[in-house]
This record gives structure tokens, sequence and C-alpha cells, in this order.
């Protein structure tokens, strides 16, 4: 809180019985401040402290950051020294002031900020608890993660690895911008990946925020008409980006929609597939295993998460195979089990969500090989299935794909789409002439060692329109 040109600061305990709040009394935060502003307060869960980022208007101006412990006896912050940063930013006209972000696994805090001294460059700073310090926190050296004009800058931690995203709008097109830093908190550094537009209008950024469910990072953008929009985010590798011991990540934009949607999380309240003697039968017979469900009338169970069925008179068993995406399933597709069905039947809960049998399961960083079918991708590793997709995988964070078609060169539509990846320079798999088989999963059951097939057949480039030109004409 701010009055008389003075920060002050105080304590509220919240009673849980009536939900009331006791406050104590007023402390000033700083005795030596003069018109402080642009506060950031975050919480440190090292040593149980309470940080502050503010700017110093009068005299030096710069930015400085106190840590203190609260006294729940009396309701009172026991404050540390401040310290100031080893810059001098000014933030006169800074938009968003002092970013801070506290990152509980790591127990650091990534500061972001724009330094009017230094171009209005979006610069960042890593603070971090050391009991064994006077001043309580140990403060990094400054880091420039944008060199262009920034403003309305804003930083955001996820809650397991030493992953943040820095969003800023980027002043030289009004554009709004993201960037993806890795902290290393026992070394005080901070490493950045490649920026990206998040929003390519006129505007202001508004905030992002965290989502563990799907592990993504939501980012607000307001345009120029007034109107709301997002983008999801997500960093490509699981932990750090390219690979688990990288210092560079990556950050990937994911979607992004005119107007906030929210939709109820789908869940399958089914038995598992080898659990039913009819579905376990036909899934050993054929040699597949995977987390697959039996549904007994389909159709009744599509209709019980999104009506799609006009007509549920005749119904039928299938094996469920779920489509997943950010940790939600986002369809299914139901496999028959009777020789007069159709063969597949592929519904979406989220029509905006890849039809696309794996996503959840592949790893960043290495080949991701993509078949046809989801039963045949259970038998290679690092796998997906396009289950009625389109051919664009490079939108759903997959940049090395490595196209498995079926072995029918007689067939029009397998050859036209094994030309058309060759021809978009993608590695794809030639089947080599002594294989008879059609599919991956008749391959398994021919004896075949389908990985190493796979592995040992994949070309681009010329050496691939040779290989396709000579299997075609098998």
């Amino acid at each position: 809180m701010s009055a008389n040109s003075t920060n002050y600061t105080f304590v509220g305990v919240v009673d849980p019985s009536d939900n009331s709040i006791t406050f104590g009394t007023v402390q000033q935060l700083d005795p030596n401040s003069n018109s402080p502003g642009y506060n950031s307060i975050v919480f440190s869960t090292a040593g149980n402290r309470v940080v502050v980022g503010y700017k110093r208007f009068g005299g030096d101006s710069k930015v400085y950051f106190k840590s203190g412990v609260v006294n729940t006896g009396t309701n009172q912050i026991t404050w540390d020294t401040a310290i100031n940063a080893p810059y001098d930013p000014g933030f006169g006209n800074v938009s968003g002031g002092v970013a801070m972000s506290y990152h509980p696994t790591h127990q650091a805090i990534l500061v972001a900020y724009s330094d009017t001294t230094n171009n209005n460059y979006g610069t960042a700073n890593l603070l971090k608890y050391d009991a064994g310090s006077a001043t309580k926190l140990g403060l990094s050296s400054d880091y420039i993660f944008q060199s262009d004009s920034t403003s309305a800058v804003s930083v955001e931690s996820e809650t397991r690895y030493g992953r943040n995203m820095i969003q800023y709008k980027r002043d030289s097109n009004s554009y709004g911008e993201a960037r993806g830093a890795l902290m290393d908190a026992a070394n005080l550094t901070v490493a950045f990946g490649g920026s990206g537009y998040y929003y390519t209008g006129t505007g202001t950024p508004l905030g992002l925020r965290y989502i563990p469910h799907g592990d993504i990072f939501a980012m607000f953008h307001r345009d120029g008409s007034n109107k709301l929009f997002y983008s999801y985010w997500k960093f490509k590798d699981g932990k750090t980006g390219k690979g688990s011991t990288t210092n560079e990540p990556n950050v990937l934009e994911v979607a992004k929609e005119s107007k906030p949607r929210f939709k109820r999380r789908v869940r399958i309240d089914l038995p598992g597939a080898h659990e039913e003697k009819k579905a376990s039968e036909y899934l050993n017979r054929r040699k597949v295993q995977g987390d697959f469900y039996y549904a007994k009338t389909f159709r009744r169970f599509i209709n019980g998460i999104k009506p799609t069925f006009d007509n549920i008179s005749y119904d039928e068993e299938r094996i469920v195979i779920p489509l997943c995406y950010n940790g939600d399933i986002v369809g299914v597709q139901g496999r028959a089990l009777g020789p007069n069905s159709v063969k597949y039947i592929t519904v979406m809960f989220d029509d905006d969500a890849p039809k696309i049998y794996g996503l959840d399961k592949i790893r960043g960083g290495t080949p991701v090989f993509v078949v046809e079918g989801p039963f045949d991708s259970t038998f290679l590793h690092n796998s997906i299935a396009m289950c009625g997709a389109d051919g664009d995988v490079s939108k759903w964070g997959v940049s090395d794909p490595v196209w498995v078609y079926d072995n029918e060169p007689r067939s029009k539509e397998i050859t036209s789409r094994i030309q058309s990846a060759i021809e978009a320079k993608q590695t794809v798999v030639i089947w080599p002439s002594n294989i008879q088989q059609k599919d991956i999963n008749d391959m398994v059951l021919a004896g075949h060692d389908v990985q190493n097939l796979v592995e040992s057949n994949t070309y681009r480039g010329l050496e691939a329109t040779l290989k396709f030109n000579t299997w075609k004409r098998t």
C-alpha cells in the first residue's frame, strides 16, 4: 500500500470459522523511499519469507528488493535490509512495473521488467533466499531477454521444473510476444529460449497464468477494440525444451482463440478392453497392448457424453480408443468387434482438438513415427496415429515426423500421400520388397521386428524418391 508518498505494509490473518480478517499494525516498508511504486510481492517457501520488489522514485530511482518474516503472533513483518538491483532502470514510464514470479521447486524468484536506461530492453534477474547472507537474498546480474523496446511485462513460473514464461509487448510493432526462460537457482543464472509472437495485432498484454492441467501457459491480450484474445503456449519437451539436459527452453504456440471457451472434462467410465472376454480375445489375437476400453453399447456411451447419434435402437459393442491432448480426453475412436459393422467410428468431444492418437505420450527431441492406425502405433516407440486428421502435425508439436504408411504400392491414395511427403522434404518409410504384409500389425503377427524394420528403411530427399519409384512398381 502507498500513502503520503511512502510504502506501507500490513498483515491480515483470516479466521476460518467466519472468514473474517484481523489486520496487524501498518508498517512502513522503506523509510528511505520517496514516492515508491510499481510494487510486486511474492511469498517464498524457503524460510517462509515475503519478498517485495519496488522502485524508489525519489533519490536514486533504483529498484529495490526486501524480504521479511511474518510473525503470526503480532501480525507484523520483520524486514531484512533492502538490497538494490545492479541496474538503474528508472521505471518512470514502464507499464506493469516490476514483474515477479516465485518458483516453488527451485525456491527462486524470476524478476522481469523494461529497463528505461537501456532503450527499454526487456531485462531479467534472478533472486534467491540465502540463509547465509546478511540481506537474505542473492541477486543475479542483468539478463536481457529482448534487445528491443518492451512494455507491459509479466512473468509466470510452472510448478515442477525450472521453467518460466515471460510475456510482454514488443513496442516496435505492438505485437504480443513471449519467451521461455530456464532458471539455474544454484548458480543464479537464467537461460532463454527463442521468442515468438502469440498475438500479431495492436493492443496490450493483460498477463499470463500457468495451468498445471495440461502443463500450459495461457496468455491474455486486449486488442485495440477492447476484445479479449488468449493463446495457449507449451514447452516442447516435458522438462526443459529439447531434452532434459539442455539449458535452452523452446516454446511452441499450441492454440489461439478469439475468446475464452471453457469445456467440461471428459471421463470414461468403462471397463478396460483387456478385462472383457470378446475385446480381450481380439486384442490378444492381434498381440495388441494398450490402455483401451470396452463399450457394450457404443452409441449409448457416446450420447451420454455428447449427443451424437439420433437413433440408438441399433447399438453394438466396440473397443474404445481414447484420443488425448493436453491431459484431456478430446475424442474417442470405436473399433468394431462385429464383422458387419463400420470398422472405425471417430467422435470428437472438442472439435478444435487433433484427431490423433498418442500425442500425450510422445517425447520431444526425437523422431516421431506417424502411422495410420492406433493399434499399429502400439508396436513402435514414440509413435502417433492419424485418426482421420490432416497431414499437418507440426501445429500439434511434432516437428520431426517419420511417415509410416501401409505397404500398399497399388493404392493410389497411399502412393499420393508418400509422394507428397517426399516433395515436402519429410522423412518416409519405404518398405523393402521382401515384406508382403499390408500393415504393421500384420508384420508383427508374421514375426517381423517392426521397430528395427522401420528404423532401417527411413528415407528422405532424392534417396526417398528412388526407393519410392522402385517400391510402387512392386
